[in-house]
């Protein structure tokens, strides 16, 4: 059992948001190497199924990691390239100036003028590529804020690596599904979420930002939630 697994809602050819879950009892799922072991955490999609959890290709690399674009794959004990560590790296209000933070998310964003208000304690993180429980301290990030593009490994403990639950926009039935913004995104509206594009190739099933749909019944669309059980607090 590993310390937090990330499920990923989709349904039909639409894109699937992303965003983080706490353990989720007896779910199955695969498990990251036997080396990373519970150092590691999993990401899957509600879509391709838990068998399929986050993977840094080998695609698009300027280096050793810098650059690799980030898919859904199907899991492995013995493939390093899906070995990814989940870290808190803070909460929401030590970001935002207007709550006495840093600065580091944009006073213009969506998180800080209409999250912070709302969940100033939510949970700001990052994935860490671990490859064999070894971190390599490049992150899921993106290049830049910008509808389309491909999340990559950058180098961790920059906005343009972190991501925010979107509690508001959370749909609270037997379990919690929860949007994931990105921390780097700098609109005050439609903010870009990690999507997963289904029918794409080299690589396939690519992780992307996308704008967030609100446009279902109960808020944000099936394609762009999150299913995890509701946690008794921040993540640890």
């Amino acid at each position: 059992m590993f310390k937090r697994i990330l499920t990923l809602a989709a349904a039909g050819a639409a894109a699937a948001g992303l965003a983080l879950a706490v353990p989720a009892g007896a779910v199955t799922h695969p498990h990251a190497t036997s080396v990373c072991g519970t150092a590691c955490d999993d990401v899957s999609g509600e879509l391709l199924g838990p068998s399929f959890i986050l993977n840094a290709t080998n695609l698009g690399g300027t280096g050793p990691f810098q650059g690799r674009k980030i898919n859904l794959r199907a899991g492995s004990n013995s493939a390093p390239n899906e070995d990814f560590d989940i870290d808190v790296v803070g909460l929401l209000h030590q970001f935002c100036t207007a709550s006495g933070g840093n600065g580091q998310i944009a006073a213009s964003s969506y998180a800080c003028l209409t999250l912070l208000p709302l969940t100033p304690n939510a949970p700001v993180f990052e994935a860490n590529f671990t490859p064999n429980s070894i971190a390599s301290n490049f992150c899921a990030g993106a290049l830049a804020p910008v509808a389309g593009f491909k999340l990559r490994l950058e180098p961790c403990g920059t906005v343009r690596t972190y991501f925010i639950e979107d509690l508001p926009d959370a749909d609270y039935d037997a379990f919690t599904y929860v949007p994931l913004i990105y921390a780097a995104d700098t609109n005050g509206s439609h903010p870009l979420v990690v999507t997963v594009r289904e029918f794409s190739k080299r690589p396939a099933h690519q992780v992307a930002l996308a704008p967030l749909n609100l446009t279902a019944s109960d808020g944000a669309v099936s394609a762009q939630l999150v299913l995890r059980p509701v946690p008794a607090g921040p993540f640890s």
